[in-house]
């Protein structure tokens, strides 16, 4: 078998439209093909772009949510916890990191 060169742009879109095509909400499509390139890109290809069929599988199998209700709980000035809903981790990780970013702020106003 030959090996097949395709650019990491190139990769990355057509995992996203595989994503969204299974019924992924477009954030969330965009953080795992991201996830998904740049892992397989640092030569982590067992948690890479080799995933993506696994992962459409799980989205029609109904163990991954394509579109997720996150709910988030402050549990204090500077912490809280994330449903993410059953999600991917890559968008459930940004998620998190997105209202850490916003208590970090918050508390910092604070001070």
């Amino acid at each position: 078998m030959k090996d097949i060169l395709v650019t990491a742009d190139a990769l990355r879109s057509f995992a996203n439209a595989a994503l969204l095509k299974a019924g992924a909400r477009e954030d969330v499509a965009g953080y795992v093909s991201e996830g998904l390139v740049q892992t397989s890109l640092r030569g982590v290809d067992s948690h890479g772009i080799r995933l993506l069929p696994h992962y459409i599988e799980a989205v029609k199998g109904g163990r991954i949510n394509p579109n997720p209700d996150y709910r988030f709980k402050k549990t204090s000035a500077s912490t809280g916890t994330l449903d993410a809903d059953h999600t991917f981790g890559h968008a459930a990780g940004m998620e998190a990191a997105k209202k850490a970013v916003e208590l970090a702020e918050d508390a910092g106003q604070d001070m």
